[in-house]
């Protein structure tokens, strides 16, 4: 079984992503079968690996005393709104396209959920969505230069 490896520019974690068992890619919460190799979603392998990234809620009780201070960095409670304003644009080197029914077209290929999180990207290569932190496509390598910015 292969380490997780948790990519340095993830800030935080929607309640539901999970990474793969085979190859610890991490996906997004809505997906059934991994992006990357395929496998079908399946329990977490290690108590560690769901704790290291939890999800706490407004309503989550948080206790404090002298031993949890030095943690209180994970006391925050983690909320992700949706854009709503922003319009996606097809980036392709250093042109910017707004060109709406291109991007309907190329969206209506993808499979994404309800809600985009900000700086998410779809490749235009082979159509997977990415998180924002990635500087390559997870699914076809291919680097960050032809993409729909979400």
């Amino acid at each position: 079984m292969s380490q997780t490896v948790y990519p340095s520019g993830l800030k935080r974690r929607v309640q539901g992503d999970w990474n793969c068992n085979k190859c610890s890619n991490l996906n997004f919460a809505f997906r059934n079968t991994c992006n990357k190799c395929s496998s079908v979603r399946g329990e977490t392998s290690s108590l560690f690996n769901s704790a290291l990234f939890m999800y706490i809620d407004e309503n989550t009780q948080l206790y404090t005393s002298s031993y949890t201070e030095d943690f209180s960095f994970l006391k925050v409670p983690i909320k992700i709104t949706p854009i709503a304003t922003s319009q996606p644009k097809i980036i392709q080197g250093n042109c910017i396209t707004r060109d709406s029914k291109k991007i309907e077209g190329i969206l209506a290929e993808v499979k994404r959920p309800d809600s985009g999180r900000k700086g998410d990207w779809v490749c235009l290569a082979c159509k997977n969505l990415n998180f924002s932190f990635r500087k390559e496509c997870n699914k076809c390598s291919n680097k960050k230069d032809n993409y729909i910015e979400m």
